[in-house]
């Protein structure tokens, strides 16, 4: 079974991935197959920066993540022209993890699931949620940007109902973490009794 998480930044997908974890999911995390395929060195890295730009490597030969992340929350066509760079690296590298795990269920925890088409892998799918506010806080918090920058990324993703109408599962993150380990569980006993 492949269980695809998303939602938006901020929403708190991290927490319950570890959830997953812990319930014996095999969690592959997209952020981290993106940094993988976006290593210094990468036929990915080199193709996002013939197409935007030398501009988009540091000094040592690495991604600028704070750069490309410039260029891509306040432009989505931008956005658009590197997931068309990305995504088919992202998607070789996760469906490899997932093949090399075949007696485990996996979680696949992914901002970008369904703009990858990562939906029809999966056997279902689980969308965290959470209110504008508490997300712009997190973000601002966990990143370490400004509420300028966070505010960026926000507007440059889906709104909640995108979510709500393609998940098979909604899990509200806007109250305390016992209430998110509580709704997590729920829906992970129900995914386990299919």
């Amino acid at each position: 079974m492949i269980v695809g998480l998303t939602g938006q930044s901020g929403a708190g997908k991290t927490c319950v991935s570890v959830m997953f974890a812990e319930h014996g999911f095999y969690v592959i995390n997209a952020d981290e197959v993106s940094r993988e395929v976006t290593r210094k060195g990468t036929s990915c890295l080199d193709e996002i920066a013939q197409h935007f730009g030398q501009h988009i490597l540091l000094p040592d030969g690495n991604m600028d993540r704070k750069a490309v992340g410039n260029i891509v929350f306040s432009d989505r066509q931008k956005l658009k022209e590197l997931e068309g760079i990305i995504f088919p690296y992202i998607i070789k590298n996760i469906m490899e993890k997932a093949d090399s795990h075949p007696d485990r269920d996996i979680l696949l925890d992914a901002p970008t699931l369904f703009e990858a088409g990562l939906e029809n892998i999966c056997t279902c799918t689980v969308a965290v949620t959470a209110g504008r506010e508490q997300r712009l806080r997190r973000i601002i918090e966990r990143d370490g940007i400004t509420a300028e920058s966070a505010l960026k990324r926000i507007d440059s993703q889906r709104d909640e109902s995108f979510f709500r109408e393609r998940c098979d599962h909604v899990i509200d993150n806007s109250t305390t973490k016992e209430e998110l380990e509580m709704k997590t569980k729920a829906v992970i006993d129900k995914i386990c009794s299919l």
